[in-house]
Formats: structure tokens, C-alpha cells, sequence
């Protein structure tokens, strides 16, 4: 990075006065006046330095595309939770990719580095933790199912259950072994 001593000595002091190994979970700290794409270098710098997870919420979707690009320019590649991509009163259904995502990143939320949300998204509604741990199941393409694991009573929930069964109508291809 070509910044010059001066300015690199103003983040370092701003760094500083924040306390962030002191900062206990929930407690938040404002900043402003940070012009351009100082305020990622700001957190890029920050977050290198503690190995927390920070949360930075942008003002709408734009604003989180531009920070996204400022972030990957100083060498960070945050975690964005989408957007769901409808109005909340709408009769459609959210798009299944973003479901996805959305439940992927709320299973395995990193421990580190920059989450970027906008602030409308903050505001929607998300499944319980308890839910989003204990209701899903991960299957990658080219994985092999186990059925036997599903229809065990270990790991079988109504979700499970529906899956199991529209895999087994819809997919002919799919060969159900191993029942009790």
C-alpha cells in the first residue's frame, strides 16, 4: 500500500484509542469522518490486528457493493449475508440460492476477519440458532447420501423427512437402501 507515514500514524492512533482487545461481546463503537475508502482501509487494518469477527453494516445495497470492492482492493474477502431480494409482503418466495447462502453462513458463522450486511437486511427476521443448527443438513455435489443416516432416529426431523421423501418421488434415479 502507498500511504504515507502521516497517514498511516492517524489509523494506528484512531487503532488505539478504540481498545478492541477490551471490547467484550455486543459492545459497539461508532466512527465517522472517514473519507473515501479509508474507513475499509480502517477496518482491514483493524481486523488484521484482532482475530475477532467484525460486523460492518452498510447504509443499503449499494453502499455494501462499494464497500465490498474497497474491502477486496485492501486485500480482504468479506462474508456478505444477502439480502433476500423481495419486499416483505410480497407473495414470492425468496430466490433458493440466497436461502442457501443465507442458512450456510448462519451454520458455520466465522469466528474472524468482516461480515458486511446492509442495514435493511439487519432488520429482517432470521431463523433461531437452535433452528438453523439442529434443522439442516449439508450435501455437496458428488457427495454420496446416506439415506440410512436420515431415516435413523439420530438425525431424522420433519425437514429431513420431506426431503427424504420428494428425493425419493421425484428422483427415480435415486435408489433407497438399508430401511429398518
Amino acid at each position: 500500500m502507498f500511504l504515507n507515514a502521516k497517514a498511516m500514524s492517524m489509523f494506528q492512533e484512531e487503532i488505539s484509542q478504540l481498545n478492541v482487545q477490551q471490547l467484550k461481546a455486543g459492545e459497539k463503537r461508532w466512527l465517522g469522518n472517514l473519507l473515501g475508502s479509508s474507513a475499509a482501509l480502517f477496518i482491514q487494518t483493524l481486523s488484521s490486528q484482532n482475530k475477532k469477527l467484525f460486523v460492518v453494516v452498510a447504509k443499503n445495497n449499494q453502499h455494501l457493493a462499494q464497500l465490498e470492492s474497497e474491502f477486496e482492493f485492501y486485500g480482504i474477502r468479506p462474508t456478505i449475508f444477502p439480502d433476500w431480494e423481495i419486499l416483505p409482503y410480497d407473495r414470492l418466495s425468496p430466490h433458493q440460492d440466497i436461502v442457501s447462502e443465507r442458512l450456510a453462513i448462519l451454520s458455520n458463522m466465522p469466528q474472524t476477519g468482516v461480515l458486511l450486511i446492509s442495514a435493511s437486511t439487519l432488520a429482517q427476521r432470521v431463523a433461531p440458532t437452535s433452528w438453523v443448527l439442529g434443522e439442516h443438513f449439508d450435501i455437496h455435489v458428488g457427495q454420496k447420501f446416506e439415506l440410512a443416516i436420515i431415516w435413523s432416529t439420530q438425525y431424522m426431523t420433519m425437514v429431513n423427512l420431506r426431503f427424504a421423501v420428494a428425493l425419493w418421488t421425484f428422483m427415480p434415479q435415486v435408489k433407497l437402501h438399508q430401511f429398518a
